[in-house]
């Protein structure tokens, strides 16, 4: 009888649990995330190992990650309510070796409509004293940054954003990754 019931009880918290997850980011409408550094790294045992004679390939995430200023992030959505008022972020990940205290990006949004906007922004990771805004432990820290609060998608369909970097050097350490999430504003 006590096996049931700790079977009984174990199930009951498992289901709390997803309950509780998946009630969390129910307003999730799109998030995505892009490495910025694509390179791709063999994973090489001490015996040379391959499988059917092909490398194992990983991304490299290292926290000494550059951007390129030629290399766009692409992040590409459908909508599907435009009633619905919606909060964006962009997301970053860094290295607390990053040397500056913003991120400027160039940041190109592209409508169902054919509508095309482009805006320059300055996405503070810092204050002035160099304490980082974004979370983390050890030296990678995440950032989610307000980009548009409260807005309305106006049209269904497909969506576009594009990211590029827009520091004043062409080739950029320290970020990591960079993303984007959408979700409904709730509506209290």
């Amino acid at each position: 009888m006590k096996k049931t019931n700790k079977k009984a009880l174990s199930l009951l918290v498992l289901m709390f649990f997803n309950v509780f997850f998946i009630s969390c980011d129910r307003n999730k409408v799109y998030e995505e995330y892009q490495n910025i550094h694509d390179k791709d790294i063999p994973i090489r045992h001490s015996s040379e190992y391959q499988y059917k004679n092909l490398w194992l390939f990983v991304k490299s995430s290292a926290p000494n990650d550059i951007w390129d200023n030629k290399k766009k992030l692409l992040f590409t959505f459908e909508i599907d309510d435009t009633l619905t008022m919606h909060n964006v972020y962009i997301h970053i990940r860094h290295s607390s070796e990053y040397q500056y205290k913003n991120l400027w990006l160039f940041v190109k949004s592209s409508a169902p409509n054919g509508v095309i906007k482009i805006d320059t922004l300055e996405c503070n990771l810092a204050d002035d004293y160099g304490k980082w805004y974004g979370k983390g432990s050890g030296s990678i820290r995440n950032l989610q940054w307000p980009w548009k609060m409260n807005v309305r998608f106006p049209h269904k369909g497909k969506y576009s954003v594009e990211y590029e970097q827009a520091m004043r050097i062409d080739q950029l350490p320290g970020i990591m990754k960079m993303g984007l999430r959408i979700e409904k504003v709730d509506a209290k």
